[in-house]
């Protein structure tokens, strides 16, 4: 059974070196996810690593989409998640910031503890990344060696 594994990061260097050494240590990249407020940054680390392009939710191509993201930079409503990866299903789209679409309850609903998904969405509202992946047992201390080599800044 599959352990999920999280790491918040401020730096964009951090970020691309552990996506590269969890690769290098035999996660594959489709099976990490990455979610940040950054979309342009996520499009960067998906061409430079492999990984998934970001997703927003469907409506972020829509008029509806772009509305949103317009009121989110007056904030008037959340900013929406850019989510890569598996958790994109679950999480591109969910609101940066509370409401009925946050992405605490979006993470929480992936396994997360409601606590710490609430501690997640800040730490991504104030612009920092996180790096999610469910890996095999075996993989969690070498996960751990990545993240805390790569300056993660889990609580």
């Amino acid at each position: 059974m599959n352990i999920l594994m999280a790491g918040v990061f401020d730096s964009e260097a951090d970020l691309y070196n552990t996506v590269r050494q969890l690769k290098e240590a035999g996660i594959q990249a489709e099976d990490i996810s990455v979610v940040s407020r950054r979309v342009k940054m996520l499009e960067k680390l998906s061409q430079l690593t492999g990984t998934q392009p970001p997703q927003t939710g469907d409506s972020s191509k829509m008029v509806v989409g772009i509305l949103r993201e317009v009121a989110a930079g007056f904030q008037v409503l959340p900013e929406p998640a850019a989510v890569s990866g598996p958790a994109a299903e679950r999480a591109a789209g969910a609101g940066i910031g509370g409401g009925e679409d946050s992405l605490a309850k979006a993470l929480a609903g992936m396994g997360i503890p409601e606590d710490e998904a609430s501690w997640y969405e800040k730490q991504i509202e104030q612009d920092q990344v996180l790096v999610l992946l469910a890996c095999e047992p075996a993989y969690r201390r070498r996960v751990s060696e990545i993240f805390n080599r790569n300056s993660v800044v889990n609580r």
